[in-house]
């Protein structure tokens, strides 16, 4: 391509896919440049000039290409400004970088971000979603940018509480702007509006005098602490999990333990506090460069702790049916080695014990779900004192409700001989007469007990519930009726 030239090129709203080609040029005095024409025309219609010597031996004039002989440009201002990208460049090594960035989104049919997390909650509108600064987006030859974060209201679309919404942009040509939407249903793309990422909807209101407790250390009232880690690199959501604490209770001595007392209890409002049913989970909003790598991405909120996605509603269906939905039928009376059979077929695992304690942070402790029984549904219930049973990060009933298997296991070593995996003989743990569903000994046998850890609490424990309660009383292959659980991946960070 030696001797080619770049001439011509348009304002980038107005760039089709064969518009732009990067150019190559080689020997001495080789230049750059882009033709600018219509100074006068409105600024829709202009096109714009930047021209630069190249130095001798370079052969590549992409500044998104290392050139080790590339000079940098020495800024050189416009005689007008020309605007690339909706940004007006008043020198030759901005409008050039600008540019080039475009281009190369143009050529990829990519995005590019300055964050992979490009589409987040807006915490002044519950209602409301973020496109941050930086991003570039194609939809259909028309590229989205902006050098501020950009809100967009979806109040007119979230109409239904508790549902999985699909994002969208979209370009109005007659009106030259920009607008996302959403809609329950996912449908492909088109020249005019691309889907960029989804999000849930809370399915019950959480009111807005909740608290929660969490361990601390050399806290007291007044302070201000994080309940989830983010750091100045977000600090929209470090400001969202900034809270204000309450009271303090100083730690106890528990009875018979020399040691302690281990920490001191904190009490601050709950980050969902006097959010409404169907406003936006802020954990909830995934885009195309930040998502989770589940074959089914419904109803999963961001753990920060753990880098994680996590579902919010406790398992319903089973197998490839395995879903994180609101109010459907819970998944129950299965041994922990088929829930775990349940989250690989839809690319997820079971939480970890440490996991669990991060994801259940914030819920109801102590105490178990209203009327202590069974309601079959998940989703949107409060406890026997009447609190909403939700996590800081939006995952519903993950205290007193059902016991969740974990993915731990403990070999407790009794036992004499190798007995069917799937079968209930010699692996209870202290208890007898429990049966499992299986008993097929398809899957190998096991020599000696292996122990499954729960997670809670269930409808009838009461004050022994809690993000920090487990029980770890039956083996694996036991089917115990007030079980269920909770699946988890991890995210994806590519376009």
């Amino acid at each position: 391509m030696a001797d080619s030239t770049l001439n011509q090129i348009t304002r980038t709203d107005n760039i089709a896919d064969d518009d732009l080609l990067i150019c190559y040029k080689t020997g001495i005095d080789a230049t750059r440049s882009i033709t600018v024409n219509n100074f006068n025309a409105p600024m829709s219609e202009r096109v714009g000039n930047i021209e630069e010597v190249i130095p001798e031996g370079t052969t590549s004039i992409n500044p998104l290409v290392n050139n080790s002989g590339l000079a940098p440009l020495q800024p050189k201002e416009l005689e007008t400004p020309l605007t690339i990208s909706g940004v007006e460049q008043t020198t030759v090594e901005t409008a050039l970088s600008a540019l080039n960035i475009a281009i190369a989104a143009v050529q990829s049919s990519s995005i590019l971000a300055e964050t992979p997390r490009f589409l987040r909650f807006n915490a002044e509108n519950k209602k409301g979603l973020i496109i941050k600064k930086g991003t570039i987006i194609k939809v259909g030859n028309k590229l989205f940018s902006s050098n501020e974060d950009t809100a967009f209201d979806l109040s007119e679309y979230l109409t239904k509480a508790g549902k999985d919404y699909f994002v969208y942009l979209s370009y109005n040509a007659g009106s030259n702007t920009w607008t996302v939407s959403a809609n329950l249903t996912k449908s492909a793309d088109t020249s005019t509006t691309r889907y960029i990422g989804r999000l849930h909807t809370l399915c019950v209101s959480v009111p807005a005098n909740t608290t929660m407790i969490m361990s601390c250390n050399n806290v007291s009232a007044g302070d201000t602490i994080l309940v989830k880690p983010y750091t100045d690199s977000d600090p929209d959501f470090q400001s969202f999990y900034s809270k204000t604490v309450s009271s303090v209770q100083a730690g106890a001595r528990a009875s018979g333990v020399v040691q302690g007392p281990f920490y001191d209890v904190a009490t601050l409002p709950h980050p969902l506090a006097g959010f409404n049913a169907g406003d936006i989970l802020p954990e909830s909003v995934w885009c195309l460069t930040f998502r989770p790598n589940t074959r089914f991405e419904d109803a999963m909120v961001y753990e920060k702790s753990y880098d994680k996605a996590i579902d919010i509603y406790l398992q319903s269906g089973k197998g490839m049916n395995t879903r994180s939905a609101y109010n459907a039928t819970h998944t129950t009376a299965r041994p922990q080695i088929c829930y775990v059979d349940d989250m690989f077929q839809v690319g997820k695992e079971l939480l970890s014990d440490s996991e669990f304690s991060s994801v259940a942070l914030g819920s109801n402790e102590c105490t178990n779900i209203v009327g202590s029984n069974d309601k079959t549904t998940v989703g949107g219930h409060t406890d026997t004192a009447g609190r909403r049973m939700i996590s800081a990060i939006g995952c519903e009933e993950c205290c007193g409700y059902l016991f969740q298997c974990l993915r731990d296991v403990a070999a407790l070593g009794n036992g004499t001989a190798w007995t069917n995996i799937d079968n209930s003989s010699g692996h209870n743990v202290g208890n007898s007469g429990w049966i499992t569903e299986d008993g097929q000994n398809k899957f190998g046998q096991m020599y000696n007990c292996v122990s499954s850890l729960l997670a809670g609490g269930s409808w009838e424990a009461g004050s022994y519930c809690g993000s920090r309660c487990r029980y770890a009383h039956i083996a694996r292959a036991i089917v115990f009726g007030r079980v269920g659980s909770r699946g988890s991946s991890r995210v994806i960070r590519s376009a």
